[in-house]
């Protein structure tokens, strides 16, 4: 009995890494306002999509990788959908200023965490030894 990874082991990982990899570089360019870092994990995404592609076609010329055709209707809804979303975003709904340089809560409102969730608020009388 072997307990080697198989052609179709080994493929199946190198997708899920290639995948991985992928949004890994894409949490680094959605957290960083250096330009030239979002270029160069732009260029990374791209190559980690181009490596995926190679993977799905050597999986898909063994058969191990059958996609389904598209269905046009459901594609087309889909980004119906999406745009409609998108038109309905509002972003003056966002705060202007950062949470953290906006003004505290008086302490007689709940903190929005406590208010939501219904936890007992936390006490300065904490025994300490």
């Amino acid at each position: 009995m072997s307990t080697g990874l198989t052609d179709k082991d080994i493929l199946s990982s190198g997708l899920l890494a290639v995948k991985h990899m992928a949004m890994l570089y894409n949490d680094v360019a959605s957290h960083t306002d250096d330009p030239k870092l979002v270029q160069e994990m732009s260029e990374m995404i791209n190559e980690e999509h181009h490596a995926r592609i190679r993977v799905f076609e050597a999986m898909r010329q063994r058969g191990w990788y059958n996609p389904k055709p598209i269905d046009q209707q459901q594609l087309q809804q889909a980004q119906q959908q999406l745009m409609s979303n998108q038109e309905q975003q509002s972003w003056d709904a966002i705060p202007q200023s950062p949470v953290w340089q906006q003004q505290p809560n008086s302490p007689q409102q709940p903190h929005p965490w406590q208010a939501q969730t219904n936890w007992p608020a936390m006490t300065q009388n904490v025994n300490r030894p």
